[in-house]
Order: structure tokens, then sequence, then C-alpha cells
């Protein structure tokens, strides 16, 4: 079963932005025309398209400027290579988003739980007041 979900494409706005994000504007835009053919297109899709159609055009005047100046041919889009990404910006800007975001979500998400469970021993500690009163009651 867990291969079976492995093959399965994920198409969702959030991994076109991860596409886009990484470099890859044309995967972007191929997975982003798929979700707009729909009716129910959220708007989201639209506006990243039109982002990563920029972005792509960017990429494609960049690459002609550098060949009419005597450039080498860039590595292809997404290319580690590529001198216009540090290795430092693709870890701290990685497919996850940024480190510091990650902390940041991680603090709030254990704040969440520590509220639920500190919550829960609150109504239980009002469920133990209450029985112990109404057995006082009872005495």
């Amino acid at each position: 079963m867990h291969g079976e979900l492995m093959k399965t494409p994920i198409k969702t706005v959030t991994v076109a932005k991860l596409y886009l994000d990484q470099g890859y504007p044309t995967a972007a835009i191929r997975l982003l025309n798929e979700l707009v053919e729909g009716d129910d297109a959220p708007p989201s899709a639209l506006e990243l398209l039109d982002e990563a159609k920029q972005v792509l055009r960017q990429q494609r005047a960049q690459a002609m400027a550098d060949k009419a100046n005597g450039k080498p041919d860039a590595p292809p889009e997404g290319d580690p290579s590529r001198s216009d990404v540090t290795n430092q910006e693709r870890i701290f800007n990685g497919p996850f988003g940024s480190l510091r975001r990650i902390r940041r979500n991680l603090k709030s998400m254990a704040l969440k739980v520590v509220e639920h469970a500190a919550r829960q021993a609150l109504r239980r500690l009002g469920r133990l007041i209450e029985r112990i009163e109404e057995n006082r009651r009872g005495l």
C-alpha cells in the first residue's frame, strides 16, 4: 500500500510552489496548468501560474543576455550547480522552507500541545473537585 501511495503524483498548489522555489518554473507551470483546467481551480493557483510564467520569462531573458554577452550556457533550471543559488540558500530555503520558520512552527505546535494538555488537566481536576464536593454533601 505504501508503494502505491508513492506512485500517485501529488498535484497541489503547494507542490507547484515548491517546484518554483527550487528553480523549476517549467514543472510548476505544467502542474498549475493541470490544476486550473478544472472548474474549481483555487485562485492561488492562477496567481502562482502568473508568477511562474514571469520567472520563466526572466530566466529565458537572462539566458539570452548571457549568450549575447558571450557567457557560457547556464545550467538547466533547478540544477544544483547554478551559481545564482548558494549551498547555504539551498539548505535554508529548501523545499520545506527556512529553518527559522520550521523552528517557529515547532514552537507554536509545542505550545498548542501544552495548552491542550493543560486544559484537559484542568477539566479533569474540576470534575474531581466536583466529585469530592458531592461526596462531602452526601456524608
